[in-house]
């Protein structure tokens, strides 16, 4: 038989290696990359991305700085941190404004939608005088006895529940469409001013009176 001659010892190499070095090191450049990039962004949001300017379209009586800050935004916020959802909320605080959309121009500027609610129409309920605006909102309520001039009284409303900020309740929905509608219609016809009256009692019997007695 055969005799096996005696074996050398040394490092026998593996075909892998080489490519394996060069993957770590691509990965450790990839991830020291990542967090420079992490710290580059923790820098731009504590510097740049930092809330200067607010602009308010839509108002009319009120102030932008007012609407501002009613919003809740605040010089040096985070500019990602601001959200439509919370702006929304806090603007609904006040019951006369009504947030209409909110866009952000990065990286340091927002600009608000709103419109103001304004009285349309009186009403009187139970001793007191009462102003609604266009949708039905009960925009104020006070014990005056003169009714204001240049608004339309309204009369025949079935009232269930009344309360300033809120939407009128009454007994059915139909008569509060068809104030809508109504005052629609006036404001787009610009007469809204020559009606003293306007009847809700029965919905298939609506009138108006003008302020001539008409």
């Amino acid at each position: 038989a055969d005799q096996a001659g005696p074996m050398r010892a040394g490092r026998i190499p593996f075909e892998g290696e080489p490519g394996k070095s060069r993957k770590h090191a691509l990965l450790g450049r990839l991830l020291f990359l990542l967090v420079c990039a992490v710290a580059a962004l923790v820098v731009l949001q504590g510097t740049v991305f930092r809330l200067k300017t607010v602009y308010v379209l839509g108002n009319n009586t009120k102030s932008p700085q007012e609407i501002a800050m009613l919003s809740g935004l605040v010089k040096g916020m985070n500019i990602f941190a601001i959200n439509e959802k919370g702006v929304r909320e806090k603007l609904s605080a006040d019951h006369t404004v009504e947030f209409i959309s909110m866009q952000k121009d990065y990286p340091s500027t927002i600009y608000l939608y709103i419109s103001e609610r304004s009285s349309v129409a009186a009403m009187q309920w139970l001793g007191i005088q009462y102003l609604l605006d266009a949708q039905g909102l009960v925009m104020e309520e006070s014990n005056a006895l003169v009714l204001p001039q240049g608004l339309p009284v309204v009369t025949g409303f079935q009232v269930t529940g009344i309360l300033v900020g809120q939407r009128l309740e009454v007994e059915t929905q139909q008569q509060l469409s068809n104030y809508v509608s109504i005052m629609s219609e006036l404001a787009l016809q610009l007469c809204g001013d020559e009606i003293s009256e306007l009847n809700l009692s029965d919905s298939d019997n609506l009138y108006l009176v003008t302020v001539d007695g008409i």
